[in-house]
């Protein structure tokens, strides 16, 4: 490999976790919101570059979910080909340490090479995109903006489809749709979706244009882009007709794409646009799930369990369901663990909940948490144990629940469980009050009349 590789790598990687604040809108950590990873995975799943690339790393590192280099080798590979140049050089990685396939330093090689001739101003010009708003840009922003309008004019797409997205993170929306404009001149169909997306969202202020951006998905879809026929058939089924929905996704499932899969099975399990059809539905969802998507293969679990288009089969349910937990799926191992805890379609099993519930939590979702400390609370599945309760209660607590500040407080005021601890009372109301609950601001009005406020 090449010898500045380590400055390379550095600069790298400063890059990704900026990328990464950006789209889960917090800095990445070790713990991320399960609602924030649910929200990646659907862009990911719908094509979204970006979001492929950064649910790569989260498998790479194992940020907010265990590491598999298998699941970061795939989603690395389906943004480095939908032009994500980041996702080259992490493919390059992989390949060099072996990692989720068979070492290969020439296919290290060349997935660096093919990423390399823009990475260097694609670093520097994200490491500084937290100064984007600021009036005057530090040097290394200029630096970076000026390679790229370079590049822009000398013809790269590439470049001009990066400094579009560049100034929608910095909401001037008409620098961004300048340089897409720049980019559809030559049909790209990635800048193709991108314009249609600023327009039809409105994104960054940009003034919203619902014909305009119906055509460019339209021009990008009939190029055969899967991702805008995906992104069409979303917008048909919400109004514009569901038929013409129907059309799309079956085009983008012609190409094999996952979500198309998923839509089709929807459409037909719930005869939107067609006539209902449990059969077919189910043939879509398999389909979805032959390629290892989690959604697909719950959905299968919830045919099985209501007797959709199959015999009624508990069994072959819990199967399906167990399948998807175990790739990883948050909503499925909490859903696992509610019904183990309440002995629903299975037989009560508190000990078993826990264990759904604890995969859950280890990615940091919060109804398992509170499930956990409820476990341990009430002595069901474990011993009873309050300080393993409260701690975590404390964790859902630290992370926002509303709920469980208000619980945390009304313990500590009430000395349920607790020995009495009015200041811990107080600071547990006043933030559910500060999160919106009227009921922690009746308590801590009642605490002031009696003379319990510090």
């Amino acid at each position: 490999m090449r010898s500045g590789k380590k400055n390379f790598n550095i600069k790298l990687r400063i890059f990704l976790f900026v990328v990464a604040a950006l789209w889960l809108q917090a800095p990445l950590c070790s713990k991320v919101a399960a609602s924030e990873i649910d929200t990646l995975i659907k862009a990911a799943e719908s094509g979204d570059a970006n979001a492929q690339e950064t649910l790569g790393e989260m498998y790479h590192k194992g940020i907010g979910m265990p590491a598999i280099y298998g699941e970061a080798f795939k989603w690395y590979l389906k943004a480095a080909q939908n032009g994500n140049l980041l996702a080259h050089y992490f493919l390059s990685e992989l390949y060099e340490k072996g990692q989720g396939v068979p070492k290969d330093y020439s296919a290290a090689e060349s997935w660096q090479l093919k990423g390399g001739e823009l990475m260097t101003p694609l670093a520097d010009l994200y490491m500084q995109s937290k100064f984007r708003r600021e009036e005057t840009p530090p040097p290394q922003v200029a630096e970076a903006i000026k390679k790229y309008k370079d590049l822009s004019e000398k013809g790269s797409e590439i470049a001009q489809i990066i400094l579009g997205d560049f100034y929608r993170s910095a909401k001037e929306p008409a620098e961004a749709e300048k340089y897409y404009r720049k980019a559809v001149e030559k049909n790209n169909t990635l800048a193709q979706i991108k314009l249609g997306k600023l327009l039809y969202f409105g994104d960054s202020g940009a003034i919203k244009d619902l014909n305009g951006a119906l055509g460019w998905f339209s021009k990008a879809a009939e190029q055969g882009n899967e991702m805008a026929q995906v992104i069409l058939g979303d917008i048909y089924i919400k109004g514009l007709g569901p038929s013409d929905a129907l059309k799309w996704y079956a085009k983008a499932a012609e190409q094999g794409n996952t979500v198309a899969y998923l839509r089709l099975g929807y459409l037909y399990a719930d005869g939107d646009g067609v006539k209902k059809d449990y059969q077919e539905a189910l043939n879509w969802f398999q389909k979805a799930a032959s390629q290892g998507n989690a959604q697909g293969i719950v959905r299968i679990g919830d045919m099985y369990r209501k007797g959709e288009g199959v015999k009624r089969d508990v069994d072959e349910a819990m199967k399906w369901y167990v399948t998807a937990a175990e790739k990883g799926d948050i909503k499925t191992q909490f859903y696992l663990g509610t019904l183990y805890m309440q002995g629903l379609v299975v037989k009560k099993n508190a000990a078993e909940a826990m264990r759904w519930y604890k995969m859950a939590a280890d990615k940091g979702d919060m109804k398992s948490i509170v499930h956990i400390g409820n476990l341990y609370r009430d002595g069901e599945g474990v011993k009873h144990d309050m300080a393993e309760a409260l701690k975590w209660y404390r964790t859902a607590a630290d992370k926002g629940d509303v709920d469980t500040q208000y619980y945390l407080g009304h313990i500590h005021l009430y000395g349920t469980g607790v020995g009495r601890n009015y200041p811990e009372a107080e600071k547990w109301f006043k933030k559910a009050a500060a999160n919106g609950s009227d009921a922690a601001r009746k308590r801590l009005y009642e605490m002031e009349q009696q003379g319990l406020l510090n």
